[in-house]
């Protein structure tokens, strides 16, 4: 199937004679004329695509065929799309700034990203469909090194917390807030200890959960006294149904 794609892409990039310039001028060339000739950039995009698209190959034997060809075509297209996007190369703020091969260099570093989420994406696959039948001692056994990957997300280069884990987090109820919170960002070796720690909280720790996730006061004192008032396994019972409540959101 991807033999009559790259077929499509080399008809168009063949009437631009392609092969006489060089990687970078092809980026620099599509940016030019994408505005002002979309017919004549739309013959630089596919020109882009047949200079590397063997690389598409190269990436299918690096990840020892865990990852499928056509997946391996994705990573490349997001790879020149992202460049096309940011065009670092013009980003006074960027190290490659005005460099005539900033194109190029910028195109192996942003591979290697794009190639590292979407493995990290299977990896997180994998995780959430394990997730359903552990308990939550055999959570900690498995994703204690992952919290992005217990939750199927990952983390980015631009994030040093995952964006998109704690966004989930703050749409939660906030007892469900807190208790996510300590199983996703504390060092807890067992449910008791999480336990402990959910009932050890006190007004001294609110501005943690104020500034992270926007928890007002008032709720803030509410949970935490419920905390500290409840049987241990009543707090063990509202652990359990709250990660029963993520998996829902999961399978929806």
């Amino acid at each position: 199937m991807l033999e009559n794609v790259y077929a499509s892409y080399r008809s168009l990039a063949d009437e631009i004679n392609w092969q006489q310039y060089d990687q970078n001028e092809l980026f620099f060339n599509y940016l030019k004329y994408k505005d002002s000739d979309k017919d004549l950039a739309e013959k630089f995009y596919s020109a882009i695509l047949c200079r590397y698209w063997g690389y598409t190959g190269r990436l299918y034997l690096k990840c020892a065929k865990n990852i499928t060809f056509e997946e391996c075509y994705d990573v490349l297209i997001d790879t020149i799309n992202y460049l096309l996007d940011k065009q670092v190369w013009n980003n006074p703020e960027s190290s490659l700034y005005q460099d005539p091969k900033g194109p190029e260099k910028a195109f192996h570093l942003v591979l290697k990203r794009q190639l590292s989420l979407i493995m990290a994406k299977k990896t997180a696959d994998k995780r959430k469909s394990e997730f359903k039948s552990l308990s939550i001692d055999e959570i900690h056994e498995k994703y204690s090194d992952s919290a992005e990957g217990l939750f199927n997300v990952i983390k980015t280069e631009e994030n040093s917390e995952n964006v998109i884990l704690i966004d989930y987090i703050k749409s939660r109820p906030t007892s469900d807030i807190i208790i996510l919170d300590k199983i996703c960002f504390s060092n807890w070796s067992s449910l008791r200890s999480i336990i402990t720690d959910l009932k050890s909280l006190d007004e001294d720790n609110f501005n943690y959960y104020a500034k992270k996730y926007n928890v007002n006061l008032e709720d803030y004192n509410k949970i935490t006294a419920d905390f500290k008032a409840s049987s241990n396994k009543k707090v063990h019972r509202e652990i359990k149904k709250v990660l029963y409540l993520v998996g829902k959101d999961w399978k929806n």
